[in-house]
């Protein structure tokens, strides 16, 4: 259960900003960097790079399968997702979503 002090706070703040680096840095890097989870029901949207711009993520969306993909950031919010404040940054290996120890 998500705790009642995160409820209010904002998916994306300016520390989480300046943290997640602009789209296309990792590509090709057979490791990269996943800076933020999101979350609803058995859906996660994993962040690895992000657009301030365009408020638009790339990540790793896991739902029906896990697949890279672009999401924004008004997605998420008018479909009601949290941000998992607890996440730490960790490295994965390309392709397989193997965690890099």
């Amino acid at each position: 259960m998500q705790c009642k002090k995160y409820e209010m706070l904002p998916l994306i703040d300016k520390d989480l900003e300046e943290t997640i680096p602009p789209l296309y840095p990792q590509d090709g890097n057979p490791t990269k960097i996943i800076y933020t989870r999101f979350y609803l029901h058995n859906w996660s949207w994993y962040v690895m790079e992000y657009s301030k711009l365009q408020r638009l993520c790339f990540g790793i969306v896991d739902g029906l399968e896990i697949e890279y993909g672009c999401f924004t950031i008004d997605e998420l919010e008018s479909i009601g997702a949290s941000r998992d404040y607890e996440f730490k940054p960790i490295k994965i290996k390309d392709k397989n979503y193997e965690r890099v120890a």
